[in-house]
């Protein structure tokens, strides 16, 4: 299933929504699917620890133009993942979201 993460690139991509929490993320982003000539959605779902570094200034348009810059991960023996989530909210600063042993869940969105 991890699989499912190396079907697309992770580098901009469009985030169509994000929600941020103590315990949680839920990343829906729309990659390109060139067989159809459109874009698909797919949702992230993390449950774990985080440690979030959101820097520089925003508005409400630089989110509208949010999108993955990075996304570095590693599989542990227990299933769960730890990584590294890079986004770029427009042009307006960098945000890190760092994820250790986090339950995962990757489904496309119809």
């Amino acid at each position: 299933m991890l699989r499912q993460f190396e079907q697309f690139e992770c580098h901009d991509l469009p985030v169509e929504e994000i929600t941020l929490s103590a315990n949680g993320l839920r990343l829906i982003v729309t990659p390109y699917n060139e067989s159809i000539a459109g874009y698909d959605n797919y949702c992230l779902e993390l449950k774990g620890t985080f440690e979030y570094s959101l820097q520089g200034p925003f508005s409400s348009e630089s989110l509208e133009q949010l999108e993955v810059a990075t996304l570095k991960y590693h599989l542990l023996e227990n299933g769960t993942i730890s990584g590294e989530l890079g986004l770029l909210p427009g042009n307006d600063g960098y945000w890190t979201i760092l994820f250790h042993s986090a339950m995962w869940k990757l489904q496309q969105v119809t």
